[in-house]
């Protein structure tokens, strides 16, 4: 049932998430109880669920990051604790897709910047930034072996240092802005 209703709202997010702004008498539901649910549903132990959580997460804070400041910080400090933790009830796949839905939300342009400037130069805020980029760095050099873990966590740095290129070359070429195709 749990999984039926992520699903239906992940149609909603894909059929309309730039439009739920505009009702507000749903954005107190999304900002309150939506969000608190899904944060609540990211400690099952259901991989499915788990998957279908973080979907939706990146669905809503892709498009309305900008209304959901203290929530994306809450979802990002629990991915940081998934990923870190060393509780038996966290299998290693769930911290792969914890790390996993990091490196997703990174990839959305300009997101990385806005993380730093929201979060890190807030005084009220974590240094969001910051630790999410010592937490990738920990896990890019394998300990024991290469796995899985090691090569979305240097995905995720790789990200990092093109969005500060990008930001660099935007800067020299006086502000205007040059589309570059990031290859995978």
């Amino acid at each position: 049932m749990i999984l039926m209703g992520l699903n239906l709202l992940t149609v909603a997010l894909e059929a309309g998430a730039d439009h739920v702004r505009s009702f507000s008498l749903l954005m107190p539901l999304v900002k309150d109880e939506l969000c608190r649910s899904l944060l609540q549903l990211l400690d099952t132990e259901k991989l499915p669920v788990f998957a279908a959580t973080n979907r939706l997460c990146f669905l809503l804070f892709e498009g309305l990051r900008s209304d959901l400041k203290f929530q994306l910080e809450m979802y990002f400090l629990k991915l940081q604790s998934i990923v870190t933790s060393e509780q038996t009830r966290i299998s290693y796949e769930q911290k792969e897709m914890a790390l996993e839905s990091i490196v997703q939300l990174w990839r959305i342009a300009g997101l990385v910047t806005e993380i730093y400037l929201n979060y890190d130069c807030d005084l009220y805020c974590s240094n969001l930034f910051e630790n999410l980029t010592k937490l990738l760095l920990e896990n890019a050099f394998p300990v024991l072996g290469l796995r899985s873990i090691n090569l979305l966590s240097l995905d995720g740095l790789l990200t990092v240092i093109d969005t500060i290129d990008n930001n660099c070359v935007y800067r020299q070429a006086g502000g205007v802005h040059q589309k570059t195709a990031i290859s995978t």
